[in-house]
This record gives structure tokens, sequence and C-alpha cells, in this order.
């Protein structure tokens, strides 16, 4: 991969400072979003001859932090030294230099949807409530994506838990984590059609005491109901508790993929379910195994193991930081799942290769992604 420019990162930096967050809610959006979303282009020659084919691809983009300063500081001071340095590491993870690592993958991966989590949008100011964008996920991988040729529709995006709290010099930041759905902007009409799209937030959550108060770690879901060649389908992302790192979450992320399968998950189409599960498929000793088994046991398919039973499938996680020379993936959280008459066809990893996919010695992420191709025609 030819590493972009300095200059044209600063660049693209400085438009990210400028841009200002919109939202847009309701029939304006959604009229909006079909008329852009598919643009007329002749069936591909994957299509034909009664496949109804998709490619999709789930992407844990790291927002550049697990807080674990900020959640272990016992003290007001230690807290705000904790947020300092909470956004010193975001900002040397370099978000604009893994964007383009990250449409990099995207790009050669070739999805028709892409699910994110872990979009943040990251926002600084000198008071609460600050509005001063310096890194907005969804918006650099967008621009990169289309810069390099290959470029993605917003389908829907879910806000998940929002933190603010001020430095020691009185600078505050705020992060809102997110999930999204990306959808290829040259997707042929006549083959998929969107059908409409929902977010919600799961009822049982977590929080952790600070010294500043208890903070909420809101988590929730988004799914987008489309259909190819006539076959409707369902495709949600999620991003569960992180029962995998301590076990004491387990019961909360448990309750979270039941909720989960018990409301969007419930519909008589076939479901394809993207996500950072946080929850270790490759291990029944680890106790996060227990939230892989709600979907497994619910009859849905892990299309990874489908096709590679003997393959480790590794896509968790690097160090903080995003710096290792050589990959420290050492198991299998970031999930494609399946219900209904869905073939799998392919299901492969990206952004696991040190030698090909880190750019200036950043990985694009502390996550893999994975990429799995489904045939609705087939069961």
């Amino acid at each position: 991969m030819t590493a972009v420019s300095r200059r044209e990162l600063e660049s693209r930096k400085t438009i990210q400072r400028q841009a200002k967050r919109s939202l847009c809610a309701g029939v304006a959006a959604l009229a909006a979003l079909l008329w852009t979303l598919f643009s007329p282009l002749p069936i591909s020659a994957s299509q034909k001859g009664g496949h109804k084919l998709a490619k999709v691809m789930t992407y844990n983009v790291d927002e550049g932090t697990d807080y674990i300063e900020v959640l272990g500081a016992t003290s007001f001071p230690g807290f705000l030294a904790a947020v300092q340095l909470t956004w010193n590491n975001v900002q040397a993870t370099d978000p604009p230099v893994r964007a383009v690592a990250i449409a990099q993958q995207i790009a050669d991966a070739e999805p028709d949807f892409v699910a994110l989590q872990e979009a943040t949008l990251w926002r600084t100011g000198p008071g609460p409530f600050p509005t001063d964008v310096a890194y907005d996920f969804i918006d650099l991988i967008r621009t990169e994506l289309a810069r390099q040729g290959h470029p993605y529709n917003l389908v829907v995006v879910v806000d998940e838990f929002d933190l603010q709290a001020p430095t020691p010099t009185g600078m505050w930041i705020r992060a809102t984590n997110r999930d999204a759905i990306l959808a290829r902007a040259d997707l042929d009409p006549e083959t998929f059609t969107l059908r409409g799209t929902q977010t919600g937030h799961y009822s049982v959550i977590l929080q952790v005491p600070t010294p500043l108060g208890p903070v909420t770690v809101t988590r929730g879901w988004a799914y987008m109901d489309a259909s190819v060649r006539g076959t409707n389908f369902r495709l949600i992302t999620t991003h569960l508790e992180d029962g995998e790192a301590n076990a004491f979450f387990v019961p909360i992320q448990i309750a979270q993929a039941q909720e989960l399968l018990a409301g969007p998950g419930n519909t008589a189409q076939p479901v394809i379910l993207l996500g950072d599960f946080n929850a270790t498929a490759d291990n029944p000793a680890n106790p996060s195994f227990a939230a892989y088994s709600v979907f497994t046991g619910a009859g849905y398919k892990d299309a990874w193991s489908v096709l590679n039973p003997t393959l480790p499938g590794l896509t968790c996680c690097q160090t903080p930081g995003d710096m290792d020379p050589v990959s420290r993936l050492d198991r299998r959280i970031d999930l494609v799942f399946t219900h209904g008459p869905i073939q799998i066809d392919t299901a492969k990893l990206y952004g696991a290769d040190a030698d090909e996919d880190r750019l200036e010695g950043l990985w694009p992420s502390d996550h893999a992604a994975a990429a799995v191709k489904v045939d609705f025609a087939g069961n």
C-alpha cells in the first residue's frame, strides 16, 4: 500500500476539525437515502444463474482507548489526569492514518455491506457538551473510501455510550460511541433493495462508579431490512458488553444477547448478525463463551466455523496503541452469524497481516475484520 503523505493527512485532519456533525431524521432522511443509496448498474455475473449473493463485513475500527485509566481512577485529580491520558492515547493512534488503512481493508474485501463498531465521534471544547469535532470515524472512513474510488453510503447509525469529562487544563473531551452499517454506493437497484432501518438500546447495561459519579455504558443495535433479487433479509450489527475481559460482566452480556434475539432477531426473514460480541468463540473455558452459546443454541450458524472449522480465525486484539510490530491476535470475538436458509460461501479475515496491513507503523485497528459471502438461494 502506498503511504499517504503527511501533508495530505494533516489537511484531512484540518478538515475534520472544521467539520460539524449534522443530524437528520424521519422521512426526509429516509427519502434521501433511498434516492442516493442504489445507482443503476448491470447485474454482475455473480448474481446470474439464480444466485442471490451478498458479501458482508464486520469491523471494530478501534476508537483509540479502552478507558481503563478513567474507569480505574480513585480520586478526582487522578480522574482528570486519566482523562488527559486517555485523550493523549486516542491521538497517538492517529485516526486519520488508520482510516486510510481501514478503507484499504474494506476496498480489498469489496463487501456490499459493512458493519462498524466503535465508530466513535470525538469532540472537544471549553465546557460541558463540547461540539468541536476532532475525529469522526464514520466520516473519516467514508471520505477515505471515496478517495480510494470505493464510495459507501451510511445506511444507519446507533449512538451508544456518550462520555464526557474535563482534563486538568479545563478542556472537555466527549466520546460518543457508535455502531453503523455502510452500503456500497454502486449497488444495483435491480438486485438490492433497502426496505427500512431501525435502532435500539439494551435494557440491561453496565454501570461503573467513578469520582464524578456512575458511568452508564449504553450498548445497542442497528439493523437494515433489505432484499436481494426479491428475497428479504435482515442485517443487524451490535457490540455486546465485554464479558471476555471481565467475567463479572458476563450476566449483562448474556442478557443483551437474549434481548437481541428476542427483539431485532425475532423475525421470519433470514438474518445476518454481525458485530464485536466480546464472546470468545474458540474457547469454551472462557466465561464469555456462554454468550456465544446463546446464539448457537438458538440455531444461529457461526459462518467462520462452518467454513473453517480447523482454522482459528483470530480477530482480537492488538496491544492498545495499535503499534505492535507483530500481530498479537489471540482469540475470535468478531463474528458473523446467519439464521435461516442462507448458504455460507466464503469467510476471510482482513487487517491481520503485519507485513501488508500496517501503515506508518500502525495497525488499521486493534481488531481484524471478518468478511463473509452468503447465498440466499441455498440452504
